[in-house]
């Protein structure tokens, strides 16, 4: 994108057009009660949102697993969380490997798709690092 599509799509104080019509609870739910909605870096936001509430999260179920690393991991070595973290924004911003094609699904689907893929491939790189620390 050129910095004049950059301006028009997140330049704006008002509700993006995706969300014209979504529902209340899909848009809490999708924007993590609110927080992906900031004005200023709206992912970086929802995501640490996420990131600050997983850390409890895995201390009371640290016998189960979450995604690709094991709860007792990131109890174990919080800077996991982190390094998660740093790698979702990483390819939720750049949007590599075909990502990008996946936010053009209408609605909260392509909000949600894009995280998704992001996601799996960061968890797919946090294995590796995973078996690092465990061994």
């Amino acid at each position: 994108m050129n910095k004049q599509e950059l301006k028009e799509k997140y330049g704006k104080k008002r509700v993006p057009h995706e969300w014209r019509g979504t529902d209340r609870f899909t848009a809490l739910v999708t924007t993590f009660f609110g927080s992906g909605m900031s004005p200023k870096a709206p992912g970086t936001m929802g995501s640490l949102a996420a990131a600050v509430v997983a850390y409890p999260m895995a201390l009371a179920a640290s016998q189960s697993g979450v995604a690709f690393v094991p709860t007792g991991t990131i109890v174990a070595y919080p800077w996991i969380l982190a390094i998660a973290f740093g790698l979702f924004r990483f390819f939720d911003i750049l949007k590599p490997l075909g990502i990008h094609r996946f936010e053009k699904f209408p609605g909260a689907w392509g909000v949600m798709a894009d995280d998704l893929l992001g996601g799996i491939y960061a968890g797919l790189l946090l294995i590796p690092v995973y078996y690092a620390t465990t061994l």
